[in-house]
């Protein structure tokens, strides 16, 4: 499953969206995340240790935060991919070439702020400083982490403690390396 998944992880990942997140988990999760950012920037516009210049600019980083909830909005295409059941290695090898070639293709061209670095199934999310993003893939967004049908105390004591956990990455020792467009930037 684990090299299907590292292989083919989007692939994989549609009919596990389609199984175990529905729309409704989507929406509950984005609702989830941006009252927790309220509170943060509620806090952050508190702060009495802080200069004004500091907390405006943290303000402006925590405006740009970009969510990515569940799965990605454009789906990862694999049909240059051949895989057969003939020969498992194979099978690797090819999925290793089409990665190699998936990300040299990237060379030139603009960033593209819709990508996953996690695949949909993953139980695991992430803060990448660079696209100043998070991410909650369907994978984590499952019980016990978060129940759509359970009372918002269950959910924000589960993912919501990761959902702040992940946000404050952007504001810790690395991700104030880095502004709101994702720059290397010390603000």
């Amino acid at each position: 499953m684990g090299a299907t998944d590292q292989v083919l992880g989007e692939a994989l990942g549609k009919p596990f969206v389609r199984k175990t997140f529905p729309v409704a988990d989507r929406a509950r999760a984005r609702t989830m995340i941006e009252a927790i950012e309220r509170s943060f920037d509620a806090n952050l516009a508190g702060l009495t240790w802080m200069d004004a210049e500091t907390r405006a600019r943290a303000l402006e980083k925590a405006a740009q935060i970009a969510n990515k909830i569940g799965f990605p909005d454009r789906w990862r295409d694999y049909g240059t991919l051949e895989i057969d059941r003939t020969s498992y290695l194979e099978n690797l090898i090819r999925g290793a070439i089409f990665e190699s070639r998936r990300q040299l293709d990237k060379i030139g061209r603009p960033v593209d702020r819709t990508e996953w670095l996690i695949t949909p199934p993953t139980v695991n999310a992430y803060y990448n400083p660079s696209l100043n993003e998070i991410v909650f893939p369907a994978g984590i967004l499952q019980p016990p982490f978060f129940m759509v049908a359970a009372p918002d105390a269950v959910n924000y004591g589960a993912i919501g403690m990761v959902m702040g956990h992940e946000l404050t990455h952007g504001f810790d020792d690395q991700g104030r390396k880095f502004d709101g467009h994702g720059n290397l930037r010390d603000w």
